[in-house]
């Protein structure tokens, strides 16, 4: 009795959590291999990043077409090592869709970080490791 309580509970908790954070059913796109794929912030992302190699394309928000916007090698990755403290930029350019600026930075935690704009100027930052973990976030500029 004790295992199937179990597997209920673990059930039901399951269930309770796709209905708390529903993922891919609204963003059928996000299932494509990015690293940026939660639902809860990168469904409409302005910037889809790949990793091996590290791709960066910009979104058309009228069309929602990615077009590449820079490539960064791992040699690129490799010269940029790891600072001490803070962050090192790896690559600058811009979303060819909408004009707004993309950076990449290696942060001294070794970790990544991309940070663009929405076209409406809401700032859109995502943190990733090598392995592919990440957050993404939305910020707005004062």
């Amino acid at each position: 009795m004790k295992r199937v309580t179990r597997g209920v509970a673990g059930l039901l908790l399951l269930v309770m959590s796709l209905l708390a954070f529903p993922v891919a059913a609204d963003c059928p796109n996000l299932a494509d291999g990015r690293i940026n794929d939660d639902a809860a912030r990168s469904c409409a992302a302005p910037v889809i990043i790949y990793d091996d190699p590290l791709e960066l394309y910009g979104v058309n928000p009228a069309t929602s077409q990615a077009i590449l916007a820079f490539t960064i090698t791992d040699a690129e990755i490799e010269a940029a090592g790891i600072p001490d403290k803070g962050y090192v930029t790896i690559a600058e350019g811009v979303n060819p869709a909408t004009g707004k600026p993309i950076a990449v930075y290696r942060l001294a935690t070794g970790e990544f970080q991309m940070n663009s704009f929405y076209p409406n100027d809401e700032g859109y930052v995502v943190v990733w490791d090598e392995e592919g973990n990440h957050y993404a976030y939305t910020f707005y500029l004062p």
